[in-house]
């Protein structure tokens, strides 16, 4: 669907942000198009490399085993919750963005690391990609991957890791004020007309808020 969505060029489309169920997904990350740049949710088991491995064909040095026949990282790869736990890349404190109750702030680790993917049933490092941990206030940590160039800047990685906050905020207001859940349509076609009019309502009670820098609905 975002392969035919871009393709059709009906907007311009630059990021794809996604929780760990797709984030984790490999081959969906890896079948998104060269012209968007993913901001991927992962699990702390995700491997990764800190710097690049040596690659080789490993040599059995018993001389018991099958030979060795396909080239592979000699060193073991880590996971992303081995990097959050190294002293050596220290936290920063950053001030996400805005909400509704002011700055939202975090302490963040944001290195540049390598990716890993399945190769002859091994891991193997496949791209330099970016390893982004934000640590909440009560210690919950939460661990990201995107493939932006590696001279963009931090300020921007932080604006897209709440990207996925204002369609969350859109869904929740919806269905809780305006209800986006109480259809009982049988047909796509009812069932697009009523989400047309539950967006244009929320698109209503959006201009309100702007003009008297309120939620006139809370």
């Amino acid at each position: 669907m975002i392969n035919q969505l871009i393709k059709e060029d009906q907007f311009t489309v630059r990021w794809v942000g996604c929780d760990s169920a797709f984030g984790c997904d490999h081959n969906f990350l890896d079948g998104l198009p060269d012209s968007v740049y993913y901001f991927a949710a992962v699990k702390e088991n995700e491997y990764i490399y800190f710097s690049l491995p040596t690659i080789d064909v490993p040599s059995i040095s018993s001389g018991k085993g099958r030979k060795a026949k396909y080239p592979r990282a000699l060193e073991d790869p880590i996971s992303v919750v081995v990097l959050a736990c190294d002293e050596t890349v220290p936290w920063v404190r950053r001030v996400l963005g805005y909400g509704s109750k002011g700055p939202i702030v975090a302490d963040v680790k944001c290195v540049r690391v390598f990716n890993c993917r399945s190769v002859n049933n091994v891991l193997m490092p496949l791209e330099s990609v970016w390893a982004y941990i934000r640590k909440y206030e009560d210690g919950t940590l939460k661990y990201f991957v995107s493939n932006a160039p590696a001279d963009i800047a931090l300020g921007v990685l932080d604006g897209v890791v709440l990207m996925r906050w204002s369609i969350e905020q859109c869904f929740l207001e919806c269905k809780s004020y305006l209800g986006m859940g109480h259809y009982e349509t049988r047909s796509y076609a009812s069932w697009h007309r009523y989400m047309l009019l539950v967006f244009v309502a929320h698109f209503f009670v959006l201009v309100l808020w702007d003009v008297f820098k309120k939620r006139v609905f809370f």
